[in-house]
């Protein structure tokens, strides 16, 4: 057991910034020595979210909304899950292929994308992994030689939804939107971050392009990205004009994966 001198110079100097449950169970484990179920860390709370786009007020709610079909309200609680940074852009590199060997293939993900020069937060939850063999759904207009085919990544699961934020500090106008449709898939094989059907797409090297994209197709709310789509057309008319509302460049984006808490 930790001593009482241990305990003021090494854990009591920490009591302002230790939540208050934490506090305590670490008092309560030193003074009775309790076993360690009592001593188990708690849900990660302000502050602890190892990210550069975000904060815990995203988290609590992203968080709810996992196993809440109900998607429309943006009240939260405690974080049910746990987030484990899988990658960053500015940190792993924004190419295509590093998102791939990182978070390929992983489980339950969560994708938090920073748009240029607006500063808005967009992304999604993939329950499944980023599989290669997926088929997609794809913009009909949109030619292969502009993305250059050779793999697919693809979030299709009927319980994967799509979300934006005003910003990365505060959760006022939040939207979410469910996938609805299965749609007309094809195999398609190209180079790429992120696809989240044919609605919201990350482009290979997305900090140095405008070939991302947000396009209403599949998912409940159409008018998730008003904002950023604002005549609500499609890509069938001009794909490759970069400048077009629906295109957009990147400035940092974020991959984690979820694991409920025990």
């Amino acid at each position: 057991a930790i001593s009482s001198s241990d305990y003021f110079e090494k854990v009591i100097i920490y009591r302002k910034i230790l939540p208050k449950g934490m506090k305590m169970e670490t008092l309560g484990y030193y003074l009775k020595n309790l076993t360690q179920q009592y001593a188990k860390l708690q849900p990660p709370r302000s502050g602890f979210i190892d990210s550069n786009l975000i904060n815990m007020k995203h988290i609590k709610l992203i968080s709810s909304r996992i196993n809440d079909k109900d998607i429309s309200s943006n009240k939260y609680g405690e974080p049910q899950y746990i987030f484990k940074l899988l990658y960053r852009g500015s940190r792993d590199g924004f190419e295509a292929t590093s998102f791939r060997q990182l978070c390929g293939s992983q489980y339950n993900t969560v994708v938090f994308v920073k748009i240029n020069q607006t500063g808005k937060i967009i992304g999604g939850y993939n329950p499944n992994n980023w599989d290669e063999n997926t088929t997609v759904t794809m913009p009909t207009a949109i030619t292969e030689s502009a993305y250059g085919w050779r793999s697919v990544i693809n979030a299709n699961a009927s319980d994967a939804f799509i979300f934006s934020f005003n910003d990365g500090k505060d959760i006022k106008g939040a939207k979410f939107s469910r996938n609805t449709q299965n749609g007309s898939t094809r195999p398609v094989t190209t180079v790429h971050g992120p696809y989240f059907h044919c609605d919201l797409f990350i482009s290979d090297k997305c900090n140095q392009n405008s070939l991302s994209w947000y396009k209403c197709c599949n998912y409940q709310n159409q008018d998730l990205l008003d904002d950023i789509c604002p005549d609500n057309t499609h890509f069938n008319t001009a794909p490759l004009v970069v400048n077009n509302t629906h295109h957009f460049k990147v400035d940092d984006y974020e991959v984690f994966q979820v694991s409920k808490i025990m």
